[in-house]
């Protein structure tokens, strides 16, 4: 004969089978569209516009650095100076390479500016404010981020390290 289980059991026991299943349904969720219920929960959060773009920025940019796709993605790191100030951040004074793939990090080298700057021709006018404040007469990979933009400052970075005969790309 079956044993009679109490009300304070089948209360309990339907209780934990909902959150079991609610909590499967989410995993499964989060797994197969991971990105769309991230920036969900970010919209859900009580930050002011600017900051829930930049999460969602982050966790766009987390998701491409660890996506597990068999490409080994390169990226131009810059370092920047914040007591020499420029509209798009400081001075740079040194840059690196960053090969990830499958969301480890294979290579990291850094290196010094002046050496590759040297590699550039002079060839470039540079904008007449930093000819004029910084009599700086050819542009280079050191003065790239000139402008306040920072996407025009990332392609301009691309040019002048492509310019110099960057080994990477």
């Amino acid at each position: 004969m079956a044993k009679k289980r109490s009300k304070k059991f089948w209360v309990i026991f339907w209780s934990l089978a909902v959150i079991f299943w609610v909590s499967l349904y989410f995993f499964l969720q989060f797994r197969n569209d991971k990105m769309q219920m991230i920036t969900k929960t970010i919209d859900f959060l009580p930050f002011r516009l600017e900051e829930k773009e930049e999460y969602k920025f982050i966790a766009y940019f987390a998701d491409y650095l660890l996506k597990k796709d068999d490409q080994e993605k390169v990226f131009l790191v810059l370092f920047q100076n914040d007591m020499e100030l420029r509209p798009g951040g400081g001075y740079i004074g040194s840059f690196g390479i960053l090969k990830v793939k499958n969301g480890e990090i294979l290579e990291i080298g850094t290196h010094d500016l002046s050496n590759f700057d040297a590699r550039i021709p002079d060839t470039q006018e540079p904008p007449y404010p930093i000819k004029e404040m910084l009599h700086i007469g050819s542009w280079k990979l050191r003065d790239s981020n000139w402008s306040p933009d920072f996407s025009e400052n990332a392609k301009k970075a691309q040019y002048f390290y492509e310019m110099g005969k960057g080994e990477e790309k």
